[in-house]
């Protein structure tokens, strides 16, 4: 009998990657997911992290890179793109990043961040309207989602539409007393 082979580490090592992220120390975590991927290299879970951490780093290239390992192998491939396109956005190459939100979006219709995100590469490229549908999208999708109402309220400014714009940011206060302030 063959033994079962697993995809990811237990569920110990990866909440110590995880904290090892949260807390910014890249150059640890980057040394343990080293070692974990020789162990599971087709970890969807590490190569995003992998992905998440070099982003973090302002090292983009190869962020993109260890996303595409994650996506060939990733349950929820819409996260994957997500993160691609927010990586395409600080590469500043918006046109690219709108199709890969689109991807995520066609893989799963109620992801809000990728609406959101979608929207900010929209707004790069000056296209106000479809972004401020997107930003109508993630709200739908997330209802309680502040960011999309204050930056709705920001597009909806930009393009002269002061009396939405204000509605959009006391929603945006209403769910997040403070914010943007």
């Amino acid at each position: 009998m063959k033994a079962k082979q697993y995809l990811d580490p237990s569920p110990e090592i990866t909440k110590s990657l995880l904290k090892l992220n949260k807390r910014k120390d890249f150059f640890v975590l980057d040394k343990k997911l080293e070692v974990q991927l020789k162990k599971f290299p087709n970890s969807s879970f590490l190569h995003n992290l992998k992905g998440s951490s070099l982003s973090n780093q302002n090292r983009l290239e190869e962020s993109l890179k260890s996303f595409n390992l994650a996506l060939e192998s990733a349950k929820k491939p819409e996260v994957i793109l997500n993160n691609i396109g927010v990586n395409e956005i600080k590469l500043n190459r918006f046109e690219e990043a709108v199709q890969t939100f689109y991807q995520a979006i066609n893989l799963n219709s109620s992801y809000a961040e990728a609406h959101f995100n979608l929207a900010q590469a929209l707004r790069k490229l000056k296209r106000t309207e479809e972004a401020i549908s997107s930003f109508e999208e993630a709200i739908q999708a997330s209802p309680k989602y502040a960011k999309a109402f204050l930056y709705k309220a920001l597009a909806l400014k930009n393009i002269g539409n002061f009396k939405e714009a204000t509605i959009a940011c006391k929603q945006a206060l209403s769910i997040r007393p403070g914010y943007g302030i």
